[in-house]
């Protein structure tokens, strides 16, 4: 069985603490598009964790302040690696 939690913090907090959830034995957490930007809390998570599966409770691509070239950015989906296959 595996055991996750939320992020409902800023990353500043997450960053602090995600390292400290993965040594008390979580599996895995995850961010939702609330108080900040998803991605940079799970980035901040990222940076301190090894293993633990990060992700997002729910990431809103086509609200007013977001939008999908803006949400394919700060995933790296489309990078130099993909040679512009996604343009």
């Amino acid at each position: 069985m595996k055991i996750d939690t939320s992020l409902m913090f800023g990353p500043a907090t997450v960053s602090e603490m995600a390292g400290e959830l993965e040594d008390a034995g979580f599996d895995g957490a995850y961010s939702f598009e609330g108080q900040s930007d998803p991605f940079i809390t799970l980035t901040a998570a990222a940076m301190k964790t090894k293993k633990m599966d990060l992700m997002t409770s729910i990431a809103v691509a086509l609200a007013p302040h977001q939008s999908p070239w803006r949400t394919e950015n700060i995933s790296g989906g489309c990078g130099p690696k993909y040679d512009g296959l996604c343009r």
